[in-house]
């Protein structure tokens, strides 16, 4: 066996290296690698140290609830923020946002950064400080519910009930019209109705990733944020006094 020193004078050098490195070599996981980028856009200091440190306690914290949730959180949360297409069924079509995010996210990422907005090292710390720090917070919420104790009463009861009939999608329609900075109310009652039409929908006309209704023009081909509020508006104007057996 022969080690090798490499010695890197600069932070930023460091973080080149090691993505360089690694995404030749021995490979780390995509979350490794997203993060490693970031970090290395970030400026040095307190800054990058803060975002490192956040990172990483969010993502333990969502791996203690559940097998590889950091992973699917990352792949959620910017399919449901940023993904607009989907691969065609038809023979040598080239993946899309929604196949890219999911097998190379932090690849994805790179390539697509000015259309995130990664424009500048304030915008690489907001996106771990700001936007990443709000739905993680908001992915644990979701984990608890679909796991939790079911509780009949609670606002988040549609979340398991879907999960418990394996509405394996839920996830990324749940994050998708959350905005940064709404206010706790306004989330519980966005994940409520994008529960609640997921719910009503899957019973009694086909889910929004065809056509929620005949006369429905919202498609998944539209982007994740455009059909959740669709599910959103349509439920409280046309379903609002009803509710659907819980059992």
């Amino acid at each position: 066996m022969q080690l090798v020193q490499i010695t890197a004078y600069v932070d930023d050098d460091a973080y080149a290296i090691f993505e360089t490195m690694n995404d030749r070599g021995l490979r780390l996981t995509p979350a490794d690698m997203l993060k490693g980028y970031l970090l290395a856009n970030i400026d040095d200091g307190a800054p990058r140290v803060k975002a490192s440190e956040l990172w990483r306690k969010r993502l333990r914290e969502l791996d203690d609830k559940a097998e590889d949730a950091s992973s699917d959180f990352l792949k959620t949360w910017l399919r449901s923020q940023y993904s607009t297409k989907i691969r065609e069924r038809k023979k040598d079509a080239r993946p899309e946002d929604w196949d890219r995010i999911g097998t190379e996210f932090h690849r994805w990422l790179r390539g697509d950064h000015d259309r995130v907005g990664l424009t500048s090292r304030r915008a690489c710390y907001d996106f771990i400080a700001v936007d990443f720090e709000f739905y993680t917070r908001q992915y644990k919420k979701i984990i608890e519910a679909a796991q939790g104790t079911f509780d009949p009463t609670s606002p988040l009861r549609f979340i398991r009930f879907n999960a418990d009939h394996r509405f394996t999608l839920q996830d990324q329609l749940l994050l998708a019209p959350l905005v940064v900075g709404d206010e706790p109310t306004t989330i519980g009652r966005k994940l409520e109705l994008v529960g609640r039409f997921g719910t009503t929908g899957r019973r009694t006309t086909r889910p929004c990733s065809t056509r929620c209704s005949p006369s429905c023009g919202t498609s998944a081909g539209s982007g994740l944020q455009t059909l959740a509020r669709h599910c959103a508006r349509t439920w409280s104007t046309s379903r609002r006094t009803s509710t659907p057996a819980m059992t």
